[in-house]
Protein backbone atom coordinates (compact mmCIF):
# COMPACT_ATOMS: atom_id res chain seq x y z
CA UNK A 1 0.00 0.00 0.00
CA UNK A 2 2.87 2.16 0.39
CA UNK A 3 4.07 1.66 -2.31
CA UNK A 4 1.05 2.29 -4.27
CA UNK A 5 0.45 5.55 -2.17
CA UNK A 6 4.25 6.70 -3.21
CA UNK A 7 3.53 6.03 -6.78
CA UNK A 8 0.64 7.65 -6.96
CA UNK A 9 1.90 10.87 -5.39
CA UNK A 10 4.41 11.15 -8.33
CA UNK A 11 2.21 10.60 -10.61
CA UNK A 12 0.62 13.43 -9.57
CA UNK A 13 3.61 15.70 -8.87
CA UNK A 14 4.74 14.70 -12.48
CA UNK A 15 0.87 15.61 -13.47
CA UNK A 16 1.11 19.00 -11.75
CA UNK A 17 4.50 19.72 -13.16
CA UNK A 18 3.04 18.73 -16.71
CA UNK A 19 0.14 21.42 -16.03
CA UNK A 20 2.50 24.13 -14.87
CA UNK A 21 4.62 23.45 -18.16
CA UNK A 22 2.16 23.68 -20.39
CA UNK A 23 0.53 27.11 -18.56
CA UNK A 24 4.46 28.41 -18.89
CA UNK A 25 4.62 27.31 -22.56
CA UNK A 26 1.04 28.72 -23.26
CA UNK A 27 2.17 32.00 -22.13
CA UNK A 28 5.07 32.19 -23.85
CA UNK A 29 3.33 30.81 -27.06
CA UNK A 30 1.01 34.03 -26.40
CA UNK A 31 3.95 36.38 -26.15
CA UNK A 32 5.32 35.10 -28.91
CA UNK A 33 2.47 35.62 -30.90
CA UNK A 34 1.89 39.12 -29.85
CA UNK A 35 4.95 39.70 -30.56
CA UNK A 36 5.00 39.17 -33.84
CA UNK A 37 1.66 40.33 -34.85
CA UNK A 38 2.89 43.64 -33.01
CA UNK A 39 5.86 43.28 -35.89
CA UNK A 40 3.55 42.38 -38.52
CA UNK A 41 1.50 45.60 -37.95
CA UNK A 42 4.72 47.82 -37.64
CA UNK A 43 6.05 46.98 -40.60
CA UNK A 44 2.78 47.71 -43.14
CA UNK A 45 2.02 50.90 -41.41
CA UNK A 46 5.96 52.14 -41.96
CA UNK A 47 5.69 50.85 -45.55
CA UNK A 48 2.18 52.70 -46.12
CA UNK A 49 3.15 56.10 -47.57
CA UNK A 50 2.36 58.99 -45.26
CA UNK A 51 0.79 61.16 -48.22
CA UNK A 52 -1.30 60.11 -51.05
CA UNK A 53 -1.71 61.70 -53.96
CA UNK A 54 -2.67 60.91 -57.74
CA UNK A 55 -2.54 64.77 -59.21
CA UNK A 56 0.55 66.94 -60.12
CA UNK A 57 0.25 69.79 -60.46
CA UNK A 58 3.43 72.26 -62.33
CA UNK A 59 5.05 74.12 -65.38
CA UNK A 60 6.18 72.24 -68.07
CA UNK A 61 9.94 72.71 -68.56
CA UNK A 62 10.60 70.88 -71.39
CA UNK A 63 9.15 67.90 -73.79
CA UNK A 64 11.24 65.03 -74.61
CA UNK A 65 9.37 62.86 -77.35
CA UNK A 66 6.68 61.82 -75.28
CA UNK A 67 7.91 62.79 -71.92
CA UNK A 68 6.89 65.95 -70.21
CA UNK A 69 10.05 67.88 -67.47
CA UNK A 70 7.48 69.19 -65.07
CA UNK A 71 8.34 71.73 -61.77
CA UNK A 72 5.85 71.52 -59.61
CA UNK A 73 3.90 70.15 -56.21
CA UNK A 74 1.81 67.22 -55.88
CA UNK A 75 -1.66 67.83 -54.84
CA UNK A 76 -2.64 65.52 -52.27
CA UNK A 77 -5.91 63.58 -51.72
CA UNK A 78 -6.81 65.33 -48.49
CA UNK A 79 -5.82 68.73 -49.66
CA UNK A 80 -2.44 70.48 -49.82
CA UNK A 81 -0.51 70.70 -47.34
CA UNK A 82 2.44 73.02 -48.30
CA UNK A 83 4.70 72.79 -45.68
CA UNK A 84 5.15 68.99 -46.72
CA UNK A 85 4.42 69.54 -50.52
CA UNK A 86 7.92 70.68 -51.90
CA UNK A 87 8.38 71.89 -55.62
CA UNK A 88 10.18 68.71 -57.19
CA UNK A 89 10.83 68.22 -60.81
CA UNK A 90 9.19 65.20 -62.36
CA UNK A 91 8.92 63.01 -65.36
CA UNK A 92 5.25 62.66 -66.73
CA UNK A 93 4.97 60.23 -70.09
CA UNK A 94 2.06 60.94 -72.30
CA UNK A 95 0.97 57.90 -74.34
CA UNK A 96 -1.35 57.09 -76.56
CA UNK A 97 -4.19 56.71 -73.63
CA UNK A 98 -3.75 59.62 -72.33
CA UNK A 99 -6.80 62.30 -72.61
CA UNK A 100 -5.48 65.67 -72.74
CA UNK A 101 -7.97 68.48 -72.35
CA UNK A 102 -7.48 72.02 -73.41
CA UNK A 103 -9.53 74.48 -71.72
CA UNK A 104 -10.08 78.26 -73.21
CA UNK A 105 -10.38 80.59 -70.61
CA UNK A 106 -12.96 83.76 -72.69
CA UNK A 107 -11.17 87.04 -71.17
CA UNK A 108 -13.69 90.01 -70.74
CA UNK A 109 -13.58 93.17 -73.53
CA UNK A 110 -12.04 96.27 -72.91
CA UNK A 111 -15.53 97.70 -72.24
CA UNK A 112 -15.67 95.07 -69.27
CA UNK A 113 -12.57 95.90 -68.03
CA UNK A 114 -13.05 99.36 -67.70
CA UNK A 115 -16.30 98.68 -65.94
CA UNK A 116 -14.65 96.63 -62.99
CA UNK A 117 -11.11 98.79 -62.96
CA UNK A 118 -9.66 96.24 -65.52
CA UNK A 119 -10.27 93.30 -63.03
CA UNK A 120 -12.35 90.02 -62.97
CA UNK A 121 -11.99 86.77 -61.31
CA UNK A 122 -10.59 83.70 -63.31
CA UNK A 123 -13.89 81.24 -61.83
CA UNK A 124 -15.91 83.71 -63.24
CA UNK A 125 -14.71 83.81 -67.18
CA UNK A 126 -16.45 81.70 -69.93
CA UNK A 127 -14.70 78.71 -70.26
CA UNK A 128 -14.78 75.83 -73.75
CA UNK A 129 -12.98 72.38 -72.95
CA UNK A 130 -12.09 70.58 -75.26
CA UNK A 131 -9.77 67.30 -76.20
CA UNK A 132 -7.05 68.16 -78.00
CA UNK A 133 -4.49 65.57 -79.44
CA UNK A 134 -0.48 65.39 -78.24
CA UNK A 135 0.61 66.73 -81.45
CA UNK A 136 -1.87 69.92 -81.42
CA UNK A 137 -1.11 70.00 -77.40
CA UNK A 138 2.76 70.18 -78.36
CA UNK A 139 2.58 72.72 -81.86
CA UNK A 140 0.17 74.99 -79.95
CA UNK A 141 -0.52 74.66 -76.30
CA UNK A 142 3.04 73.85 -74.23
CA UNK A 143 4.09 77.61 -74.62
CA UNK A 144 1.14 79.39 -74.41
CA UNK A 145 0.55 78.35 -70.40
CA UNK A 146 1.76 78.40 -67.20
CA UNK A 147 0.78 75.26 -65.85
CA UNK A 148 -0.58 71.70 -66.59
CA UNK A 149 -2.78 69.20 -63.73
CA UNK A 150 -1.72 65.59 -64.86
CA UNK A 151 -3.93 63.22 -63.32
CA UNK A 152 -2.53 59.66 -62.84
CA UNK A 153 -4.05 56.08 -62.82
CA UNK A 154 -1.21 54.44 -61.22
CA UNK A 155 -2.69 54.77 -58.15
CA UNK A 156 -0.30 56.40 -55.53
CA UNK A 157 2.43 58.62 -57.50
CA UNK A 158 3.68 60.65 -54.15
CA UNK A 159 7.70 60.52 -54.28
CA UNK A 160 7.74 59.11 -57.64
CA UNK A 161 10.27 60.73 -60.41
CA UNK A 162 8.22 59.06 -63.05
CA UNK A 163 4.81 58.24 -64.19
CA UNK A 164 2.68 57.99 -66.59
CA UNK A 165 -0.28 60.13 -67.07
CA UNK A 166 -3.91 59.70 -67.66
CA UNK A 167 -5.16 62.89 -68.04
CA UNK A 168 -3.49 66.25 -68.79
CA UNK A 169 -4.97 69.71 -68.75
CA UNK A 170 -4.25 72.95 -69.49
CA UNK A 171 -5.89 76.35 -69.65
CA UNK A 172 -4.88 79.12 -72.41
CA UNK A 173 -6.61 82.81 -71.96
CA UNK A 174 -8.62 83.88 -75.09
CA UNK A 175 -8.57 87.64 -76.06
CA UNK A 176 -11.94 89.03 -77.17
CA UNK A 177 -11.54 90.07 -81.28
CA UNK A 178 -10.45 93.93 -81.27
Amino acid sequence: MFLFYNVTMVYNKSMDNTTENSSSHLKWYVIAVCIIVAGVLIFFNLKTPKYQSNEFIGNIDRIDNNTLVVSGNYRLVNGMDLEESRPVTVKVIVNNKTKIYKTSLFIPPKEELDKTGGSFLVKDLPRETTEVSFEEFVEYGSGQFASVLVKSSEGNIYGKSSFEASDLSYSIPISPPK
